[in-house]
């Protein structure tokens, strides 16, 4: 048993020392401005950030969880807004590509809540330019994303702050 546990431990911390060098990569990839590899990276730390938590869960103290959870918003909230400063064609190809790769429920809902906002936008901009056909799609567009945040909320019906911030 105590093989296994440090086995966990060893694993868990692997996964943690990964979370810390895609997010120092994330970060300096973000102030040199190269997106798409900023993109992958911000993927890459998320992604093994899930792991580090559900490997170290049982046997990992609280504020080791507590280490990387706050690592992991504060890499989500950086690219987050640098996401939210590009143009809107740019926020829709990556909110597409990247809205289910947060595992938090906050950090998803808060991707495709931005996705709906962006794709209705785009809808009522081609309207505007009498570009029926491009505002129907676009408005179609918005279904997909719209119809994942329901399935959150209803997943999460005694989320009363998630369904809060998805209905405001």
């Amino acid at each position: 048993k105590q093989w296994y546990q440090r086995r966990v431990a060893i694993t868990a911390g692997a996964y943690k020392n990964i979370v810390v060098a895609t997010h120092y990569i994330t970060m300096l990839l973000f102030e040199r401005n190269e997106i798409d590899q900023c993109l992958f990276f911000f993927k890459e730390c998320l992604t093994h950030g899930s792991k580090a938590i559900s490997t170290g869960r049982l046997i990992m103290p609280e504020d080791w969880i507590d280490n990387i959870e706050e690592r992991l918003n504060s890499v989500f909230s950086d690219i987050f807004d640098l996401i939210l400063s590009m143009r809107q064609d740019q926020r829709i190809r990556i909110l597409q590509r990247f809205a289910f790769v947060p595992e938090s429920k906050e950090q998803r809902v808060k991707m495709l809540k931005q996705l709906v906002i962006d794709y209705f936008h785009a809808s009522v901009m081609t309207l505007e330019e009498s570009d029926y056909k491009a505002s129907l799609t676009a408005l179609t567009e918005v279904y997909t994303p719209l119809t994942k945040l329901e399935q959150l909320v209803t997943d999460s019906s005694d989320d009363i702050l998630l369904q809060d911030f998805v209905m405001n």
